[in-house]
């Protein structure tokens, strides 16, 4: 609120700014510019009012727009990292978070058979109630590696964190979840499991990784024990040497296919693009939101313009009668409408740059997303160039109709 404050207070300096060019006038010999200058110079309310109306808009949308992308590049980072471990996944279905189960005997053991494969893993995932949280409890192999996303990692440090895990009586839990609990580093909290509560140590804390929720990570063997290994969320295929992802998920999928064929078979790189798909849909929303934001401000500001413009016949009658054609009167009414817009938009996407981080670490903060802030250039741009064409070229018109008065009208009383 503070920085949208600020776009209208600084609105006026942002004008005269603007209004201060005689030098660039002199050179050009412009007598559309010198005649937009004389207009701008005299700084009204109702520029004031409209530049303001501006460079609000522009800031709700590089701020909405921007928060936006860091969201989705952050759930994006999460998802490459989380399928990294793999070439090869197979699951139940277009199973987005792996929350799925299936007996995982069989078709662990038919997978291993196919050509090219090297190892199959037993992935374990699903959903359990911690409080008023309905949170993402994933069982990650040992040999995975890396059972942790690294860029989700917020206290912590991750190679000690993925040994404690694989050896087991540990967790990594999500901020959220450690917020309401008071946990950190090295605390214990009490786990449900059907054998009852099960302490586990917090071995590292981190974002959601997408799930509003939260999530828990345990090892495989630890979730083996506490709920059984009977059921597999997903299988992990590694391949031999040589093998390609999309040449192993077919062997893969043709031995899977008589026995087990509701089971999906997709190359790490599909079920990243299945996940990012599924975030972007769900993120559309306020992708829109920023669109309508900035295209309905620009229409409003356009026609305030107009209206304005469209006042000062007059004036322009006036100036007809000292002699400039209707076509430099044109060029000064949209060098002037121009010089009005630009000013907002260069406050407005300043501004808005302050915004989208404030925004982003909002998202952290309130929610447990990732959402790393990263300066978002051609996101501002954009949005700058939506509302700068719509602005003008709806002005264009009731522009040249005015530039077209009589001399007469600056006659009449």
């Amino acid at each position: 609120m503070l920085l949208a404050l600020s776009a209208i207070c600084l609105t006026p300096v942002a004008l005269r700014i603007c209004a201060a060019l005689p030098k660039i006038a002199a050179a050009v010999r412009s007598p559309a510019l010198i005649v937009a200058i004389g207009e701008l110079r005299a700084v009204s309310v109702r520029s004031v009012a409209l530049s303001a109306t501006v460079a609000l808009a522009v800031f709700g949308g590089v701020a909405i727009g921007g928060a936006r992308q860091d969201l989705l590049a952050g759930i994006g980072q999460a998802t490459r990292q989380y399928f990294a471990t793999a070439p090869v996944w197979v699951t139940a279905g277009r199973d987005v978070f792996n929350i799925g189960s299936f007996a995982a005997s069989g078709p662990a053991a038919a997978a291993a058979r196919a050509p090219g494969v090297a190892a199959v893993r037993v992935y374990h995932g699903g959903l359990i109630d911690l409080g008023q949280r309905r949170m993402w409890l994933r069982g990650r192999p040992a040999a995975d590696g890396s059972l942790l996303e690294a860029s989700q990692l917020l206290h912590g440090n991750l190679v000690e964190a993925t040994h404690q895990l694989a050896a087991g009586g540990s967790a990594a839990i999500s901020s959220r979840f450690a917020a309401e609990e008071d946990l950190h580093v090295g605390s214990a909290f009490a786990m449900p499991t059907p054998s009852g509560p099960h302490r586990l140590r917090v071995a590292a804390i981190l974002s959601n990784s997408g799930w509003p929720p939260g999530t828990i990570t345990i090892g495989a063997a630890e979730y083996d024990r506490l709920f059984g290994g009977r059921q597999a969320a997903a299988l992990e295929v590694a391949l031999k040497p040589g093998v390609s992802a999309a040449r192993g998920a077919a062997a893969v999928r043709g031995a899977l296919a008589a026995s087990y064929p509701g089971l999906d078979v997709r190359t790490a790189a599909q079920r990243i693009a299945l996940s990012e798909g599924s975030a972007r849909q769900g993120l559309r929303t306020l992708q829109e939101i920023s669109l309508v934001l900035t295209v309905a401000a620009a229409l409003a500001v356009a026609a305030a313009l107009a209206a304005a413009i469209w006042q000062r016949r007059r004036r322009l009658a006036s100036l007809k009668v000292q002699g400039y054609t209707g076509g430099q009167l044109w060029g000064a009414v949209l060098i002037e409408s121009a010089a009005t817009v630009a000013a907002g938009c260069l406050l407005g996407a300043l501004l808005g740059v302050g915004g989208h981080a404030l925004a982003s670490r909002y998202l952290q903060l309130s929610t447990g997303f990732p959402a790393p802030f990263s300066a978002a250039p051609a996101q501002a741009l954009i949005t700058v160039a939506i509302f700068a064409a719509t602005a003008l070229a709806v002005i264009a018109i009731p522009g040249r109709a005015a530039a077209g008065v009589s001399p007469r009208a600056a006659l009449q009383e």
